[in-house]
């Protein structure tokens, strides 16, 4: 039986695979992520909010935001993640919320603007 943790550990092994055989791959996914870092710079929170509320599913979903000395959580009451939610983290563009139309994100690159804190 696949895992959550089993199936990702396979799409990295796709990327690596990608990036191993074609530098032309690395420059251009390095360029697409510079774009999203410039384009998204000072959104990261709103961003996050907007995720909370497309994962509420029209309930009233709860958000929590601590700052702990140097740690910042935020969490919510949505649907947690999926393997294609998860999967849609490791590439630009590619957001299973596309084809709902009931969400405010659907480009997958919200989440991923907070990796620039990192």
């Amino acid at each position: 039986m696949s895992t959550i943790k089993s199936d990702i550990e396979k799409e990295l092994l796709k990327i690596r695979k990608k990036y191993l055989d074609s530098a032309d791959e690395i420059n251009s996914d390095y360029n697409r992520e510079k774009d999203t870092i410039d384009d998204y710079q000072g959104r990261q929170i709103f961003e996050l909010l907007q995720n909370a509320d497309d994962e509420a599913c029209n309930t009233n979903g709860n958000v929590k935001i601590e700052l702990l000395k140097d740690v910042f959580k935020i969490s919510n009451t949505g649907i947690p993640f999926s393997f294609e939610g998860v999967k849609s983290l490791l590439r630009s563009n590619n957001s299973p919320k596309k084809v709902r139309s009931n969400t405010i994100g659907h480009k997958g690159l919200g989440f991923r603007s907070v990796l620039t804190w990192a």
